[in-house]
């Protein structure tokens, strides 16, 4: 909060549950001789991670502690979150708390790419997701991201691309990623896929454009940000389960026409064309049976338009 109107002695705030629907405000401790200060994340324990401006002798924001009565300056620059479990993340590093401990990223495994790391993102596992730019060629930033799990190492999450980067990671291991440029980012759940949080939504809710997740809580609601035309709302905006969508109807009028050579196209096919009936298909998988055999042959997945060619058929 800023105390005097003048953007420079801000103070650290903290919004409680009064139990009647509204908040008490509390003003936060500055630590030692800081001039101003911030509060940056809270934990499930009401440890209060903070950052000061000036503590000591040191010219830049460093973090502390609000544990209860004690206030302790860990040091580190440029704090982002603790977790449950006392373990501070830092824009380059982690600090357990509780241990008074700096602790360092091990170094990436031969089996994954090489880069810088940045990190993102701690739940309450150890687990930190990372985006690992690896190299930049002209405007162009190429980037893997990664789990690293303290004590435990490094897990590759996603190879090298240029279109996403770390977001958040929660405690069931669901992720946001963000979209670099101006597309869909997507969010991860743990055991099902990835998904641009459009492709969730519900009938009622299909006049939303919904993009750029930013977190997933435990109970699956995600925040993002989305827009709506029609009613001129904007924002951040919350996702919350309605339960499972029923699966999307099957194309209509499928239609198979045979190609024969032709000097200007010498190859014989059967051209495939069908309609889409749902608003929730994706893409399409189109298979092919032998006629008198029982096994269906994928000879297309992913396919994101209604009409192709099966070259294959003699």
């Amino acid at each position: 909060m800023d105390t005097d109107n003048d953007f420079i002695n801000d103070t650290p705030l903290q919004w409680s549950p009064d139990g009647q629907g509204g908040y008490v405000v509390e003003l936060l401790p500055v630590a030692g001789s800081a001039l101003r200060a911030h509060a940056v994340a809270i934990n499930n324990h009401g440890v209060i991670l903070a950052s000061g401006l000036a503590i000591g002798s040191l010219p830049t924001y460093t973090a502390y502690v609000i544990d209860g009565e004690t206030i302790t300056h860990v040091g580190v620059s440029n704090p982002m979150d603790i977790n449950d479990n006392g373990i501070i993340l830092t824009n380059n590093q982690l600090y357990d708390y509780y241990g008074a401990t700096p602790l360092a990223f091990d170094p990436l495994p031969d089996d994954m790419p090489r880069g810088y790391l940045y990190p993102a993102s701690i739940n309450n596992h150890d687990e930190v997701i990372v985006t690992i730019l690896t190299t930049i060629i002209g405007h162009t930033r190429y980037h893997a991201i990664g789990i690293y799990t303290v004590d435990v190492g490094w897990d590759l999450f996603m190879d090298v691309q240029t279109i996403y980067s770390a977001g958040s990671i929660n405690d069931n291991g669901d992720v946001t990623l963000y979209n670099v440029s101006s597309g869909c980012g997507l969010v991860y759940l743990s055991g099902v896929g990835f998904y641009c949080p459009a492709s969730l939504l519900d009938e009622g809710s299909l006049d939303w454009d919904v993009s750029d997740p930013s977190f997933i809580a435990l109970d699956g609601t995600i925040l993002a940000q989305g827009g709506n035309s029609g009613t001129a709302q904007y924002g951040t905006v919350r996702l919350s389960e309605v339960g499972d969508l029923p699966p999307p109807t099957p194309p209509i009028n499928l239609d198979a026409v045979p190609h024969e050579a032709t000097w200007q196209q010498p190859w014989n096919a059967i051209g495939l064309s069908w309609e889409n009936s749902s608003t929730r298909t994706l893409d399409y998988t189109v298979e092919r049976r032998i006629s008198g055999t029982a096994d269906w042959i994928v000879i297309n997945s992913g396919w994101r338009v209604t009409t192709m060619w099966d070259m294959d058929v003699g």
